[in-house]
């Protein structure tokens, strides 16, 4: 008995002894390593929430999210209070392991623990979706290999990549891989080094300024030891190197760096006045934010700036990157997507800046970064959506150039009776003033587009002389939204009408009803009747001829008779409404003027041929 309760204390001990290298290994973001031990004391039996929640951590942290969701979800089983952060990460999760519908539930979990200013938007809104241009996304197999690739500037005609397939430094206990180099590719094509050793560690993501002398790196630089635990404290930095004989030659770390935090993955503007890079100083909105800084004619840097809330979210933003308008694009997982990091646009000259996701065909499942441009169509960026090959390098062409200014777009079809409406002029209005017009094609089609909108509601009009102007309502309820009015149908205005034209056609009043064999007017007329008598009171100018037709039952003469009898009750109604007795005549043509000419008609024949005409004389 005393030797098997000393076994069992060598076995808590040694499982103790054990959790204790998982959790340093944590804590000092060697993830893969923690991963094996955790999964090797969960095999023995060994279990705590904690262990759940470092694990499902350290399989986040490499984008292997399946593995992630299955721990997070025994994790947050297992825990009575779930920290907001594990929500949305297990919600990450969910979403690039193919789970859409569950994954907005923990969105949506998520967001009941935040104040409103820190909600997630579960809805995407999707550039590729609003804009239809076409594009293509290729493999680039000459430019990928086993290793790891990502794409991160191109100066000239030369693409820079940072690859961990040439480092000789050593491995990175976080991915358990062998560190990454700034690479080119030299006259024989073939991937080269950059810099000669800059650091023990990470070389990273690289901007050259346009003077095409000052190049800014990601270094992983070794620094102090914030504590006791770590073994050391190795950030990343931003560096400047500098252009002498053709060589890159270390010049400074700069000044917005610190031991205590990362700044990474610069980029600079096309007049070279402002930096633009990753950071997860304190402050921030989530585990990296993306900032600016400006840069005086000097050379010289201010002090940085975060991006704000519009932008960063609780997670992860980086790889930022400038198209040629300025327009912002960068990597998040923090914005709703499609799984992992995604490539998100913003135009930040905007009044009304949007984040908005550049869709399926550029986006997948997994994570999508680091795209840089060749011009304003082409380009490469990073994936690992092959999943166990690494980062990857991908080319991508655009049918257009980006635009990322908010937009709404009123889509929409005018016709009359069926025949398309072409001038008709077509505006747009907010609560204020008109936002945007334009006049309808040969078709009738027409498409309005609002720059810079607000989300609330608009009204549409339309107007078209000879034809009654039309209001429609439009429930905008976000930018880069589209909405399709369909056929709208515009109906001739009275002063279109000439001599011989049907009131009755034009209001499209069927009939006016009468009681069975007598010309007394039943209620079911009133409305229609209303509409005649408004006519003639807003134009003094008409005259019209009331005619009264019968159906060919009964007798001729007496259908003559109900139908003056009904035409002379018709004209006494308008003067009850007010129309004046000079603006009319009326007469009845009993069964002479059958529309359904017929031996024994039905019903609905008959009910054709009792009728009554308002004919326009003047």
């Amino acid at each position: 008995m005393v030797v098997l309760m000393m076994m069992s204390n060598f076995e808590v001990s040694a499982q103790n002894s054990t959790l204790k290298e998982a959790n340093e290994a944590f804590e000092n973001f060697s993830y893969m390593d923690a991963a094996k031990i955790y999964e090797e004391l969960i095999a023995k039996g060994y279990e705590s929430n904690s262990i759940y929640r470092n694990l499902a951590d350290s399989y986040f942290y490499n984008s292997n999210y399946e593995k992630a969701v299955h721990n997070y979800e025994i994790y947050i089983s297992k825990e009575s209070k779930v920290a907001p952060i594990v929500l949305y990460q297990y919600a990450k999760s969910l979403d690039a392991s193919g789970n859409s519908e569950k994954a907005k539930e923990y969105y949506d979990r998520y967001n009941k623990s935040q104040s409103n200013k820190k909600e997630l938007k579960t809805e995407i809104n999707l550039y590729g979706k609003f804009f239809t241009e076409k594009k293509t996304i290729n493999y680039e197999s000459e430019l990928s290999s086993e290793s790891s690739e990502y794409p991160t500037m191109i100066q000239g005609n030369q693409l820079y990549l940072v690859s961990n397939g040439l480092s000789s430094r050593g491995i990175d206990r976080w991915t358990n891989k062998p560190y990454n180099s700034l690479t080119y590719f030299n006259e024989q094509g073939e991937l080269k080094p950059l810099l000669s050793t800059a650091t023990p560690f990470h070389e990273g993501s690289a901007t050259i300024d346009p003077s095409g002398k000052n190049m800014y790196v990601t270094l992983n630089l070794k620094g102090t030891k914030p504590s006791k635990k770590a073994v050391y404290l190795a950030t990343l930095k931003i560096v400047q190197y500098v252009l002498k004989n053709n060589r890159w030659v270390f010049e400074k770390v700069l000044k917005l760096n610190s031991d205590q935090f990362n700044s990474a993955h610069p980029v600079i503007n096309s007049d070279g006045s402002m930096m633009y890079f990753a950071s997860d100083r304190p402050g921030g909105y989530g585990e990296s934010d993306l900032y600016s800084v400006t840069i005086d004619s000097n050379g010289d840097f201010g002090e940085p700036e975060n991006l704000g809330s519009t932008i960063n979210t609780i997670g992860r933003e980086s790889f930022p990157e400038l198209d040629q308008f300025g327009q912002l694009i960068f990597a998040s997982d923090g914005h709703r997507g499609f799984g992992g990091y995604d490539l998100f646009g913003v135009d930040l000259k905007s009044n009304n800046p949007t984040v908005v996701n550049l869709g399926n065909e550029v986006n997948s499942n997994q994570d999508d970064f680091s795209l840089v441009f060749s011009d304003e169509y082409t380009g490469y960026m990073a994936s690992n959506r092959l999943l166990n090959s690494g980062d990857d390098v991908y080319s991508f062409i655009f049918g257009k150039p980006f635009d990322f200014t908010p937009k709404q777009v009123v889509l929409g079809t005018v016709q009359n009776k069926g025949l398309p409406l072409a001038n008709v002029s077509i505006q747009i209005m907010d609560s204020k003033t008109v936002i945007g017009d334009v006049n309808s094609e040969k078709s009738g089609d027409f498409e309005l587009e609002v720059i810079d909108p607000s989300n609330e509601a608009k009204i549409v009009r339309l107007y078209k002389e000879g034809y009654e102007p039309k209001d429609v309502s439009v429930p905008f309820n976000s930018v880069f939204q589209v909405v399709e009015l369909g056929v709208i149908e515009l109906k001739k205005s009275l002063e279109s009408l000439t001599a011989g034209d049907d009131l009755a056609k034009f209001f499209e009043i069927e009939m006016i009803h009468f009681d069975f064999d007598k010309w007394d007017i039943l209620p079911a007329s009133d409305e229609d009747l209303a509409k005649i008598a408004e006519a003639l009171i807003q134009y003094p100018e008409l005259k019209i001829e009331i005619r009264s037709h019968t159906d060919s039952v009964g007798s001729e003469v007496y259908n003559q008779y109900l139908s003056d009898k009904r035409a002379m009750s018709t004209y006494d109604y308008l003067i009850q409404l007010g129309a004046k007795a000079s603006q009319m005549t009326y007469k009845g043509f009993g069964e002479s003027q059958l529309i359904q000419k017929c031996d024994s008609c039905s019903n609905d024949e008959n009910r054709k041929n009792r009728r009554s005409e308002f004919i326009i004389v003047k």
